[in-house]
């Protein structure tokens, strides 16, 4: 029986072969357990942190909190998880 399970993973390596996917990652968490409250809420700080950031390092890392939260987000709605 194959079994089928969706994972977030940010980045890394997957090995395809004829029998199974290794993928070798820092951090994978399971599309089931994203929190959709915290996200949200990360979200939203992110683009308060955005709207109000003085600096280009200031806004940079409020940008890339923002992108962080939104690529969350996709996975889990198109699984239906959120």
């Amino acid at each position: 029986a194959q079994v089928s399970r969706s994972f977030f993973v940010s980045g890394g390596f997957a090995f395809v072969g004829k029998e199974r996917t290794d993928v070798c990652a820092i951090e994978a968490v399971k599309i089931s357990d994203l929190d959709a409250d915290a996200v949200g809420k990360g979200l939203k700080e992110s683009e308060t942190a955005l709207a109000s950031a003085s600096g280009d390092e200031a806004k940079a890392e409020a940008q890339i909190g923002a992108c962080f939260y939104l690529t969350l987000m996709r996975p889990a709605y198109s699984f239906g998880v959120f």
